[in-house]
Order: C-alpha cells, then sequence, then structure tokens
C-alpha cells in the first residue's frame, strides 16, 4: 500500500483533516498543498492530537516545513497530549544533524518560542542537550535560551 493510497482513504472515509496530517508526515507535498489549497485547515490535528507541522518538523520533511510556514502555520501550537511545540518535536526525533539544524533555523526564524515547556517540564533546551551538538545549542542560544 503506498502512501497516496493511505492518504486517499483518509479522504474517502471524510477524515481530510487527518489526510493534511499524514500528507505532511510523508512529505506529500502535491496531497498536502491540494488539501490546503481545498480549505482544510492548517491546523487540523491527527487522532493523537498533533498538527502538521509537528509532523513535518519530527519526520525531517523540511520542504514541507517550508510549505506549512509560508502557508501561515502557528509555530507555537502545542500537542494535544504532551503539550509538545513543533521545535520540540523536531528535537525529540532522530536526524542528521543539518536536517534538524535547518529545521530549528526555520522554526526559530517563523517565531518560534524557545523558552517554553511541555507538560513534563522540558523545554526545547532540554531536548536539544541530548543531541549532544554545539552547533544546535548554539542556534538556540543565539534565539534566547
Amino acid at each position: 500500500m503506498t502512501v497516496e493510497h493511505v492518504i486517499q482513504m483518509h479522504i474517502d472515509a471524510g477524515r481530510v483533516h487527518t489526510a493534511l496530517v499524514e500528507a505532511a508526515r510523508w512529505g506529500e507535498i502535491g496531497m498536502l498543498t491540494e488539501l490546503l489549497d481545498q480549505g482544510v485547515p492548517i491546523e487540523a490535528r491527527s487522532e493523537t492530537g498533533s498538527t502538521a507541522l509537528m509532523l513535518a518538523a519530527s519526520g525531517g520533511q523540511t520542504d514541507v516545513v517550508k510549505l506549512l510556514l509560508g502557508r501561515g502555520a502557528d509555530v507555537n501550537a502545542r500537542d494535544d497530549n504532551r503539550g509538545r511545540t513543533a521545535l520540540m518535536w523536531c528535537l525529540a526525533a532522530l536526524h542528521s544533524e543539518k536536517v534538524y539544524l535547518t529545521i530549528v533555523r526555520m522554526l526559530i526564524d517563523a517565531g518560534a518560542k524557545v523558552d517554553v515547556a511541555a507538560n513534563d517540564g522540558r523545554a526545547a533546551i532540554d531536548f536539544a542537550r541530548t543531541r549532544e551538538s554545539q552547533a544546535l545549542l548554539d542556534v538556540l542560544e543565539s534565539a534566547g535560551v
């Protein structure tokens, strides 16, 4: 089963919000653009309460993150379960340094707050420390951490 087929199944079942989030997660820019152009809200949530921007950031989908930010996605929205932002989702994921540095910079440039904490009390800097990347810590510190 292809990603396109899974997304189409969500649409056919009347779950266009979930289809939008899945398109973002898997980097399906064409489908994502089509859904947004058809009026699916950019802040649509997955069944677990995550936005398209959160899942694109955690999935290392740089082009999708750029598209969503350009379309006005709320960079500081929090997921329904853990209170994490897209920045925290990115930092908690397993990307190469180049990918997460790129996405972190994009999110910060779009106004991501670096000093807010998730429900468990951890802030972006706490997630970044697990990466053992001085470059990443420098980016966060220059943003006001």
